[in-house]
């Protein structure tokens, strides 16, 4: 039995060996010396019920020990188990418990290389353009330093396939471009957001032929719980954006409801006063009187229509419905026109248009809107005496009209604002010039509609000059991006009625 308990059947059996010599002689020594009879039987009985003891104990014994060895291996599959769900479960709270995108995969790639032993772990992440971008990497801090191209090495194979790929010796495989060349075999397993392939999870070895089918399985597992921290970044990216947004929007409601009761309060104030002023019974007035008080009214009447109408044009111009006119104009006749218009402002105003520029074919009445729109905002921040620049000029096949002026320029943190919407420099609480601040904005989107390109130069205390760029014909279609434009064209060079 001792024997059975440790050598299984084979030390169950080395006794009954020993006593097929043992119980003969036993019984022939008996016989010699007590005179006893030898009866073979007794011995063949004897050994016989050794036989089945021995057997029987051996059989229990390898059983037993098949039975440890099956127990041992579940008990050590259990404790894998055990050990690669806590990594899991450890690696979803690094991925979660971070604040950006890249700090979460990175703390993620770090806890799976340390826990798993892998030589290398990189993740990258597909780009709308197809590329593959290094987002995070343990063991080979390097990889992180290129983008791979569509299709480009294992990677590229597997974000293209959607499918797991295995390779054992990557010196031997053409599609490898592995950057660290003391890696032997790589493992590439896809991280998949929805229905869409989100990025690529590859692991590294110093060994050949290290990755089985288990590793694969570990990979996908951690591949599905970096899509839902992707997936999760993303959403929270998104969310941000969007109460960024909204209290963007939710301010620039408060700045246009602000701007738009000054704005319009005033013109129709200075109205009132007037006309209450000349319907008094009391009052008498001279010719001379009359006609600057009817003057005024022009002028704040004027001013009213001016605001309602930027507003119209913002409205049509996001909308897509501004109706263009295309025609030949003649630039240094519209820019004459422009000037009338501004009144006894024009008189700072001083005129360049280079001799014998031809004729371009756009809309006159955009034209003029660009123009008066660039002219009046240099003239509102400059001073009376310093006068403002109006020029025009042929440049290859475009025309470049520059608006400049001598005032107190553009602070650096307000040049990319300076055509927003409602944006004035210094902000709505403290504008120098009246207006709702639309009229840069309004000349961008003009112009972008046109075809053209508007930007701005500017130094503090030196001036400032605007520089627009419009095409000599017009454009096939709109820029990319902009709502499409109805567009008429006239052939006959009629400028036809301006507004």
């Amino acid at each position: 039995m001792e024997g059975a308990l440790r050598y299984q059947m084979r030390g169950a059996m080395a006794p009954l060996l020993l006593a097929l010599v043992t119980e003969p002689v036993r019984d022939l020594v008996s016989s010699n010396i007590y005179g006893y009879p030898f009866v073979p039987g007794n011995v063949s009985f004897r050994l016989g019920i050794m036989t089945v003891i021995a057997w029987t104990a051996g059989a229990m014994s390898a059983r037993l020990a098949r039975e440890s060895a099956q127990a041992k291996q579940l008990a050590d599959r259990e404790a894998a188990l055990h050990r690669e769900l806590r990594a899991f479960h450890d690696v979803l709270l690094a991925g979660v418990s971070t604040a950006g995108l890249g700090e979460a995969l990175q703390s993620m790639v770090e806890r799976i290389g340390r826990d798993f032993g892998y030589a290398s772990l990189t993740v990258l992440l597909m780009e709308t353009d197809g590329r593959l971008l290094p987002a995070a990497s343990y063991g080979s801090p390097h990889l992180l330093s290129r983008a791979l191209a569509p299709g480009e090495g294992i990677p590229g194979e597997v974000a293209a396939t959607g499918r797991p790929l295995l390779v054992p010796d990557v010196s031997a495989d053409p599609r490898s471009a592995q950057g660290d060349p003391a890696t032997l075999s790589e493992l590439g397993v896809p991280i998949v957001a929805g229905s869409q392939v989100a990025g690529v999870l590859s692991a590294g070895s110093r060994a050949p032929d290290a990755f089985g089918n288990s590793d694969t399985v570990r990979l996908e597992r951690i591949a599905a719980y970096m899509s839902l921290v992707i997936e999760n970044a993303r959403l929270l990216s998104q969310e941000r954006a969007t109460i960024d947004r909204l209290r963007e929007l939710d301010t620039m409601k408060s700045d246009f409801v602000a701007i738009t009761s000054h704005e319009l309060r005033t013109p129709l104030t200075a109205m009132r006063g007037f006309i209450k002023t000349l319907r008094r019974p009391d009052l008498t007035v001279g010719e001379d009187e009359l006609n600057e008080f009817l003057a005024i009214l022009d002028r704040q009447s004027d001013r009213l229509a001016r605001l309602v109408e930027d507003l119209l044009i913002v409205s049509r111009i996001d909308a897509g419905a501004l109706h263009l006119r295309m025609e030949p104009v003649d630039v240094e006749e519209c820019f004459r026109e422009t000037l009338h218009e501004l009144g006894p402002s024009a008189a700072s105003v001083a005129l360049h248009v280079t001799p014998g520029l031809a004729r371009i074919v756009t809309d006159s009445q955009r034209l003029g809107q660009i123009t008066r729109n660039l002219l009046e905002n240099a003239l509102k921040f400059s001073p009376v005496e310093s006068g403002v620049r109006l020029s025009a000029c042929r440049d290859a096949d475009h025309l470049v009209i520059e608006v400049a002026d001598k005032g107190p320029g553009i602070p650096a943190e307000d040049i990319t604002r300076v055509f927003e919407r409602f944006h004035q420099v210094g902000g709505s609480l403290r504008r120098r010039a009246d207006g709702f601040g639309l009229g840069l904005y309004i000349t961008k989107r003009l112009v972008e509609v046109l075809g053209g390109t508007v930007g701005v130069e500017s130094e503090v205390g030196a001036g400032t000059t605007f520089r627009v760029r419009l095409p000599l014909a017009p454009v096939a279609s709109p820029p990319a991006g902009q709502s499409p434009i109805r567009a008429s064209t006239n052939p006959s060079g009629s400028n036809g009625a301006r507004s």
